[in-house]
């Protein structure tokens, strides 16, 4: 790579892999915005990385990549919006716009996995800068760097608290309701809400595979919540110990038996078979005392959920950003409606690809 040239990646922020201790905005993940089904999310939020990015003066940034979610090796699944191919090329194409509408060239990233058709019908909607292929870059960086500089140009205003903001609007829009008994969610009027899970005061939003970015500012469920409604926390689980831990099971159950709701936060980081058993444990002790009982699960791909039928309410957010936690509580309390859908199945569960509840 010639000398101060820099390509950087997009997948869910501004991320330079020459300066990793700068601060960036983490942005929800390709799977995130999947779920969306919408390529104008995918545009806009590509165009807030690029406009990051033109303030820095860097040329080049990766796109997602636009192979079957399924088909791509654990370590590289982050980068995949979903298991529908014709999304993920609409996706793909919406996200090389909003790059270069905003004066960064695009440069499209794929996998060995990734079905040489897709590619070809992403470049038959729009062209990139370059391609980055499993043999390199196409065409070279001097070529590509020419490309990029006919687009280039600095956004009038940069913000980092208005892209946090707009973290936030993007994240919503990814959060998938696939049951609601008794229309529980959203959360509304005078109630005595149980808030409980660690995962609510320590937000889990990284896609594995995604590089780890030093977030500007991060705003946890809990943090958000306290900020609309005066609820009650119980941890109910470590996060640092698959096992249970009974006397936090007993006290989120205490705290539950005297709500009128529970809103459960439960999650992993990690592209795993299952939730760790001192989540499920919890899920299903809270639902006994509870009927009104809700799960706000996090996640990066499917896993299996026996517990499901024990809850009144699940909804699901897949790596969802710095903002993510306050998506959620927008969510379960009303402020925004639900609107995403999954973007793959969930193998043995009656939630399918395209599945979600629409309130």
């Amino acid at each position: 790579m010639p000398e101060g040239v820099r390509l950087c990646g997009s997948a869910c922020g501004l991320w330079r892999p020459d300066a990793p201790d700068l601060f960036s905005v983490c942005f929800p993940s390709p799977a995130s915005i999947g779920a969306s089904g919408d390529p104008e999310v995918a545009r806009d939020m590509a165009g807030l990385v690029a406009m990051s990015a033109a303030e820095e003066g860097i040329p080049l940034l990766l796109t997602p990549d636009p192979a079957r979610a399924s088909d791509a090796a654990p370590g590289t699944r982050g980068f995949c919006f979903s298991d529908d191919p014709a999304l993920n090329i609409r996706m793909t194409a919406a996200w090389i716009r909003g790059l270069q509408e905003n004066g960064v060239g695009a440069v499209l990233r794929a996998q060995e996995e990734t079905d040489p058709e897709a590619c070809r019908a992403v470049l038959g909607m729009i062209e990139p800068c370059a391609v980055m292929g499993p043999g390199g870059l196409a065409p070279a960086y001097p070529e590509a760097c020419r490309l990029a500089e006919k687009l280039r140009k600095k956004p009038d205003e940069f913000d980092w608290g208005m892209q946090h903001h707009q973290a936030r609007k993007v994240a919503r829009q990814g959060i998938v309701l696939l049951k609601n008994d008794r229309d529980l969610l959203p959360i509304r009027g005078n109630h005595r809400i149980a808030v409980i899970g660690a995962c609510a005061a320590v937000p889990v939003f990284r896609a594995p595979g995604l590089p780890e970015l030093r977030c500007t500012e991060t705003l946890s469920a809990l943090q958000a919540v306290r900020s609309v409604s005066p609820v009650t926390y119980a941890a109910g689980y470590r996060t640092d110990h698959a096992e249970p831990d009974e006397a936090l099971i007993r006290e989120a159950v205490g705290l539950a038996s005297v709500s009128d709701a529970a809103l459960v936060f439960a999650g992993t980081e990690a592209c795993v078979s299952a939730l760790p058993a001192s989540q499920e444990a919890l899920i299903r002790a809270v639902a006994k005392v509870q009927p009104n009982t809700a799960v706000m699960l996090h996640v990066p791909a499917p896993i299996a959920m026996p517990w499901a039928e024990d809850a009144a309410a699940l909804a699901v957010s897949f790596p969802s950003g710095q903002a993510g936690g306050a998506a959620d509580i927008d969510l379960l309390f009303g402020a925004v409606p639900f609107r995403g859908r999954l973007p793959f199945d969930f193998p043995g569960m009656p939630y399918r690809m395209g599945s979600g509840i629409a309130t």
